[in-house]
Formats: C-alpha cells, sequence, structure tokens
C-alpha cells in the first residue's frame, strides 16, 4: 500500500483534526496484513508525517510489518532517531505480546549528506576506523571524541558528525535487538557515475552534485562494526549509494567474515575502490550464504573510466617527453644533456603511469572476477543446502500432480460414458420422432414415399448428423416447412452433443497438464536428489575470465624492424612511435577499460 505522493500527504484528509484517526486506522490495517508493505514516503516527513505518525504509533500499540519511508533528506538525522527508536520500542513489546513484529524497514535517502568525509580528515584507514568506532560508542560524546583526536572541524561539522553518529547508533539499536528484522534497506542518493553514465571526474573525486546527494556516509560503518554480526535475522542489506568508500566496505566485509544470516547485499554507487572490493571477496572466501550480491556496475565503471583517463594522459606525456628528448639534440652531433634528463625523466614518469594505469585495471577486474566467482560458488552451496527439502517439496507436488490427474482423467472417462448413453438415446428418439411425423404428414394426404425410401436405404435405428444431411437432399422443397422444426431440433441435440464432447476434451486437457506437471516435478525432484549428494564443504569458486585484453603498449616496435645497431633508422622509429601515440591518443582505449556489467563481462 503506497501513499507516497510528494505533498499531497497533507491532502489525505482534509480535516486536519481527522488525519490522526486516519493513521491509527492505516497502521491497524498493516498490522492484521503481514505480506503488506506500508509505503509512506512524502515530501519532508519530519514536518508533515512524524508529528502525526510517531503518536499514532505510540495509541495504537501496533507495528507494520513492513514499513518504506523514502526521502530526499527530508526526514533529517532527529527524525530517523525518533522513528527508529518508536519502531525498536514496539518491536520489543510486540515480542512480549506476540503480535506481528517489524519484518522489513526500508529508509532510503532519508538523512541528508555527511557533512564532512573520513577522506577529509587527513586520517589513514586504520585510523579512520578507529574514530569512527568511538564517535559510535564512546559515552563522553562527540566533543570529547573531536578534541581527544585533536580535529579541527568546520564550523558546523561536529554537530551534524554527532546527530549522523546517533542516527547509527538508532539503527545499530534497532539491529541487535529486532531479532525478527529480515530486510534492512539504507540506501542512499550518491552516484558513482553522472547520469548520462559518465565518470564526473577524470581523476575519480567525487562532484559537488555527488557530495550533495542524500546518504548516511562512511559513518554508517559502525552498524557494520558492532550491529551486524549479532544479528541472526538479517537477510538482506542494501547500503548502495553511502558513499562509504574503502573504508566503509573494509567494515562490511569484517562483518561478513562474522555474520552468517545475511544471504543478499546491494553496494553499488558506494564509492568503492579495489581495496575495498578485495575485503568484500575475502570475506565471502569464508561466507557462503551470501549467495546475491550484483557487481557494483557503476562503481567499476567509475573506476575503469578515471584508469582510462589516466592511460590517456600517460601517451600524450610520452609524446611530449619524446618530442622534448628530440629538442635536446642539434647538429654536429650537439646534446643538451640538462634537456635530455628532463626528458628521459618525463619518459619514463609517463611510462610508470601508463604501467600503473594498466595494473590498476587488471587489478580490477581480476577482483571482480573472483567476487562474482565467489558469489555463484555460494548460489551453488545454497542450492545444494536446501536439496533435502527442495527435493521433498517437489515430491510432494508430484504426488498432488498425479492425484489431480487421474482424477480429472477419472471425471472424464465416467462424463464419456454417461454422455454415450445419453446421446444414443437420443440419436434414437429422434428418429422416432421423424417417423412418427413421417405418419402424421401421410395421414394428411403428403407424399413421404421419400422418406420410407431413405429410411429403408438408412437402415439404422437412430438418426446422425450424416443421416440427417442425407434425409435433407431427398426431402421435397415443398414439404420443407413441414419439417423445418424437426431438423432444427435435429440441429439443436448434435450441438448441444458437441458441448457434452468439449467438457470431456477440457478435462482431458486438465489431466494432460497435470500429469506434464508430475513429469516436471518427478524430474526436479531426481535434479534435487543428485544435489543432495553433494557436499557444500566442497564447491569451489568456478573458474571465471577476468576480461583483461593483453595489448602491446603503443609504440612498441618488433625486433629489427628499423634495422638494428649501426644501421638502425632512428628517423624512422622516432617518426613510427609519434604515429603510434598520436593513433593511440585519438581512439578509445583498449575495451577492458570500459564496463558493460558482470553479465556482459564475465
Amino acid at each position: 500500500l503506497s501513499l507516497a505522493g510528494g505533498g499531497d500527504f497533507a491532502m489525505l484528509n482534509s480535516a486536519a483534526a481527522d488525519r490522526p484517526a486516519f493513521l491509527q486506522r492505516l497502521v491497524a490495517v498493516a498490522a492484521a496484513r503481514p505480506g503488506m508493505e506500508l509505503d509512506l514516503s512524502t515530501a519532508d516527513p519530519a514536518a508533515v508525517l512524524l508529528p502525526e505518525l510517531l503518536p499514532a504509533l505510540r495509541s495504537s500499540r501496533l507495528l507494520p510489518p513492513s514499513l518504506a519511508l523514502r526521502g530526499d533528506g527530508q526526514l533529517g538525522d532527529d527524525g530517523l532517531v525518533a522513528l527508529v527508536g518508536v519502531l525498536a520500542d514496539l518491536d520489543a513489546e510486540a515480542k512480549e505480546s506476540g503480535t506481528p513484529r517489524l519484518h522489513s524497514l526500508t529508509l532510503s535517502s532519508a538523512v541528508p549528506p555527511p557533512a564532512a568525509a573520513v577522506s577529509t580528515w587527513g586520517l589513514d584507514d586504520l585510523n579512520a576506523l578507529a574514530l569512527l568506532d568511538q564517535l559510535a560508542t564512546d559515552p563522553a560524546g562527540v566533543s570529547a571524541v573531536v578534541s581527544r583526536w585533536q580535529l579541527a572541524l568546520p564550523a558546523g561539522t561536529e554537530r551534524a558528525v554527532a546527530q549522523r553518529a546517533a542516527s547509527v547508533r538508532s539503527l545499530m539499536r534497532l539491529v541487535t535487538t529486532a531479532d525478527g528484522l529480515a530486510a534492512l534497506k539504507c540506501g542512499g542518493g550518491y552516484r558513482s557515475l553522472e547520469p548520462d553514465g559518465t565518470c564526473p571526474a577524470a581523476d575519480g573525486r567525487s562532484s559537488t552534485r555527488q557530495r550533495a546527494a542524500p546518504s548516511y556516509g562512511v559513518q554508517l560503518e559502525s552498524l557494520f562494526r558492532f550491529a551486524l554480526p549479532k544479528s541472526s535475522s538479517l537477510t538482506l542489506l542494501d547500503v548502495s549509494g553511502n558513499n562509504l568508500g574503502d573504508v566503509g566496505l573494509s567494515a562490511l566485509g569484517g562483518a561478513l567474515k562474522l555474520n552468517r544470516s545475511l544471504r543478499r547485499l546491494e553496494i553499488d554507487n558506494n564509492a568503492a575502490g579495489v581495496d575495498g572490493l578485495k575485503s568484500i571477496n575475502l570475506a565471502l572466501k569464508g561466507n557462503k550464504k551470501v549467495h546475491s550480491l550484483a557487481l557494483p556496475d557503476d562503481d567499476i565503471s567509475a573506476l575503469l573510466a578515471a584508469a582510462a583517463a589516466r592511460y590517456k594522459r600517460s601517451l600524450s606525456d610520452e609524446l611530449a617527453a619524446r618530442q622534448l628528448l628530440k629538442s635536446a639534440y642539434g647538429r654536429g652531433g650537439y646534446c643538451n644533456h640538462a634537456v635530455k634528463q628532463r626528458g628521459m625523466a618525463a619518459l619514463k614518469s609517463a611510462k610508470q603511469e601508463q604501467a600503473r594505469a594498466r595494473v590498476a585495471k587488471d587489478k580490477l577486474r581480476t577482483v571482480c572476477a573472483s567476487l562474482q566467482a565467489s558469489v555463484l560458488r555460494n548460489g551453488e552451496v545454497a542450492t545444494i543446502t536446501a536439496a533435502g527439502k527442495n527435493m521433498r517439496a517437489e515430491s510432494k507436488l508430484a504426488s498432488e500432480a498425479s492425484k489431480s490427474a487421474a482424477k480429472a482423467q477419472g471425471k472424464a472417462d465416467a462424463l464419456r460414458e454417461a454422455n454415450k448413453e445419453k446421446v444414443w438415446l437420443g440419436r434414437h428418439k429422434l428418429l422416432d420422432a421423424w417417423v412418427k411425423h413421417a405418419g402424421v404428414l401421410g395421414k394428411r394426404g403428403h407424399d413421404v414415399g421419400w422418406f420410407g425410401e431413405w429410411r429403408r436405404a438408412w437402415g439404422k435405428p437412430y438418426l446422425n448428423p450424416a443421416a440427417l444431411a442425407a434425409v435433407q437432399k431427398r426431402m421435397p422443397a415443398a414439404q420443407r416447412e413441414e419439417w423445418e422444426a424437426l431438423v432444427l431440433g435435429a440441429e439443436d441435440t448434435f450441438a448441444s452433443e458437441e458441448t457434452l464432447d468439449a467438457r470431456v476434451q477440457g478435462l482431458l486437457q486438465e489431466a494432460r497438464m497435470h500429469r506434464s506437471q508430475a513429469e516436471f516435478h518427478a524430474a526436479e525432484v531426481q535434479y534435487h536428489g543428485m544435489l543432495s549428494e553433494k557436499d557444500p564443504r566442497a564447491e569451489a569458486p568456478p573458474r571465471l575470465e577476468a576480461g583483461i585484453v593483453r595489448t602491446e603498449p603503443p609504440g612498441k616496435e618488433r625486433p629489427g624492424q628499423f634495422g638494428s645497431g649501426y644501421y638502425t633508422n632512428w628517423d624512422a622509429r622516432r617518426n613510427w612511435i609519434y604515429g603510434e601515440l598520436r593513433t593511440a591518443m585519438a581512439q578509445p582505449p583498449p575495451r577492458d577499460y570500459a564496463w558493460k556489467g558482470a553479465a556482459a563481462e564475465l
């Protein structure tokens, strides 16, 4: 049930005094339907929705099993803390009373963008994690932590960090106490790519648009480190679009080493780097429970785009370095050694930059292939683990389908036998009616000799469609009106016979359908039986190609291509290298610098 209508939420009921009662009834309806998701997304929920929703929840003492509240960062940290606090309290009461508990919670893009990222604080990953842990757990408060770390935060940042820490703590409490919570979706609006699919910056840095996107930011890592390992019910976690970076994804990877309840993860659009993806991959080497994890295509595309831009810049730098080297030599063997040294240093730097771009691209693709292989292995493990249960379920379905097929076949056979007697009795009565009518017409002086001739030629005690057609051919035109009622009656009788036959055919078709289903489920029983004999611990990740294209660097000539030793044609070699570099600069980078998604790549 979605009431997501922007600002229209305030117009759901024209009388403001009735809206709390409406919300109470709405909560009661949702609480009585465990399969319903109640979507209350609205513009400015902190001002429009929460002042009446929270009292409605408290007064009803009921909890919608599935609640969604998406917004453009307008719920705010204070609103999120208030909402999640009420949900956690009601879930604890529901656990005691046995009423429906919270099963799914969606708080996507609910909070504004983080005030400051860890990367701006000048800390390495380990120190950043330690700082974030203290911000989330230290009872002395954010001010004491900031003072202890001697951080010089911009004006207003400390309060924003404290509010975000409170939001994360509320989510931590919910995840650790609501042991019926199966799905938590707290995605953000951060996007690693521009709307047109291009990388926002050649160096991979976030654009102003990205930094202004609603997201939880890297402070969400405390949820991973302190709450996720304790959860035994959470099966779906969506943290996409939160600009977690390698620090946040590393914390998530650490949590996956301990958590064994998660089955599905969404992590795209988190400014992931190779280190963050590697942390997730290492965690899945031992965690065989997560079987649904789509590769973060946008993050990978952004990383490859940055590597491609780096590669293209290195080509331009190499061409400039070679031209600088050429300018160091003059006529008569003159050489400006200072210019030569600068040119050699610039050429070495450009070549190293090319190598770094290729290595970064190859490492990323290798990690992605390994991560995808781990997820595929986990999917196979999940299938093997559930094989016994699935085999019993498929066996039950096969048995039910066989019984349904036998029942439909029996009905068809019984109806066919009943119809057979009914049809032949009706056809005998038809002929008797025609004989009687011929006698009546004969007494009236009509010539019915043609009917006697047809009857002797027919020689059977009943009338069927073929006989009806034959008798109509012999019938004189002058008597057609006298026989019209009998002809129509016979046609109606034969039409009703077709209806009876259609019912039989329908039952036979139903029986064939159930038999086909029984055969399918029987094949599934055999398949799951084969799987149940496998040892899930012996399943290894499949070997996937990383999609790396091996190409020679532009300008690398073949041995002897321009001569050797004293006979080397240096001018031709130089001009050829210049041409190769200019051609490479004008063309797109090698195709493995572009990402088209896991399905197409691996």
